[in-house]
């Protein structure tokens, strides 16, 4: 653990008493014989950012149940909750599934113990749709789950692989916009990387520029540029908002934007890399 800001479980834990044990990896064998050594009946892993052996898994009377952000086999991978935005979809939801050894390349593949849907709003981001709806559907599911596991029969039930998807991480280049693409998608593409990775459009100089806040519009604002290519600016209001064109001849809204620095009103931004109107971004 090399983050120093404190952490609110571990808080708690110690206000109560809990003993709280945190590992640089947990592949060490002497991790194994400790989880061994703690008789314990399950493993809720919330939040894993590490690898997890099955050896360590296995350990628990039960298992170990794990949380993934989308109603499995759906979306399964690392970046659930963004593809989930950025296909347009209409609801998402929260899984717990029991971790299984790995098939091949597959993974979020074992059988679940609890699962819920929920709405994705309108104009929500990535961040928007984890905090304000998968965070507290997770911890009532959570609940729940281990309410399961403490009448002695958990629920598992197989997943099925003819209705399973799987995304890549979005990373390096797949972040960057395309803006041949529709008002509507683009949109989409921003919101589902906000905040992370954080879509972005380069400049002619190769510089980047992170885009935040979008939404399609038919509206051209006020501009004078006839049949615009897609990726032009094509307005800059004096609200701070950037228009740029898209493939299908609507036009991308932009709120927000971050080239280097600060997060800052996107014709703020713009105007500080020399973007203006009729400006064309890639």
């Amino acid at each position: 653990d090399t983050d120093a800001r404190p952490e609110p479980v571990r808080q708690i834990a110690a206000a109560k008493g809990i003993s709280v044990v945190q590992h640089a990896s947990l592949k060490n064998p002497a991790v194994v014989e400790e989880w061994q050594q703690l008789n314990a009946d399950v493993a809720i892993l919330a939040f894993v950012t590490q690898y997890v052996p099955q050896e360590l898994a296995d350990t628990p009377r039960l298992g170990s149940v794990c949380f993934h952000p989308s109603v499995l086999p759906k979306y399964r991978g690392g970046n659930a909750l963004q593809w989930q935005v950025i296909n347009g979809e209409k609801t998402s939801g929260v899984t717990w599934f029991w971790i299984e050894p790995a098939t091949g390349s597959k993974v979020d593949t074992g059988p679940v113990c609890v699962q819920r849907s929920c709405s994705i709003e309108e104009g929500d981001t990535t961040a928007t749709l984890y905090f304000n709806s998968i965070i507290p559907l997770g911890v009532e599911t959570c609940v729940e789950c281990v309410r399961h596991c403490a009448e002695g029969d958990p629920p598992r039930i197989l997943q099925r692989e003819e209705d399973a998807t799987w995304q890549p991480l979005i990373k390096g280049q797949a972040a960057q916009v395309d803006w041949n693409k529709s008002a509507s998608d683009i949109a989409y593409f921003i919101r589902g990387c906000d905040p992370q990775p954080g879509a972005f459009c380069v400049l002619e100089a190769n510089d980047a520029v992170k885009l935040f806040g979008a939404t399609a519009s038919d509206s051209q604002g006020s501009n004078d540029i006839s049949a615009p290519q897609p990726g032009t600016v094509l307005s800059v209001e004096e609200n701070g908002v950037v228009r740029i064109a898209a493939g299908d001849g609507n036009t991308v809204v932009i709120k927000k934007a971050r080239a280097g620095g600060a997060k800052d009103a996107a014709g703020t931004v713009f105007a500080s890399v020399g973007l203006k109107q009729g400006s064309v971004v890639k």
